[in-house]
């Protein structure tokens, strides 16, 4: 998104990968591990949010990911 678009629309913070356009206190960096996440690529994304001055939030989504699984677990697996 532009910072023009953002600007314009008012929003205060939003999700975007330069956190210069906006100010690192507007941008916050959302972190979503999963079972095939490593601890050392969570370390690298928080290492990454302190280089960048911007905060950051760990939100686990294997719950999300394990209901996924489970709803759609009836269907047979395609095979190549």
């Amino acid at each position: 998104m532009h910072c023009r678009t953002i600007r314009r629309h008012r929003f205060r913070r939003c999700i975007m990968p330069r956190p210069r356009t906006l100010g690192s206190e507007n941008v916050k960096a959302l972190l979503l591990p999963s079972r095939y996440s490593s601890d050392h690529s969570v370390s690298d994304s928080i290492e990454l949010a302190h280089n960048l001055g911007i905060g950051y939030e760990i939100i686990s989504i294997e719950k999300a990911f394990s209901s996924f699984l489970e709803t759609w677990s009836h269907i047979p697996k395609l095979q190549a």
